[in-house]
């Protein structure tokens, strides 16, 4: 995936979850969860994407291992 893109998937996922509750808050005592549906369904594939494109480090181990020493 390209990581140019990567602050583009962050901002429409942040806007898009913005959005989202700002949908519930104003429509509260009646929700159409097929709208929220909608909502959050490409909120969740830009914050998938957004992931995607993050850099891997090939240096940092995949456990990490704490030792602490006893008296």
């Amino acid at each position: 995936m390209n990581p140019k893109f990567r602050l583009v998937y962050l901002f429409l996922g942040f806007n898009g979850l913005i959005w989202s509750v700002n949908y519930i808050l104003t429509a509260f005592p009646v929700i159409n969860s097929a709208t929220v549906l909608l909502i959050v369904l490409p909120v969740t594939a830009f914050f998938l994407l957004a992931y995607r494109t993050w850099p891997v480090n090939e240096n940092h181990p995949k456990q990490v291992r704490v030792v602490s020493k006893h008296n």
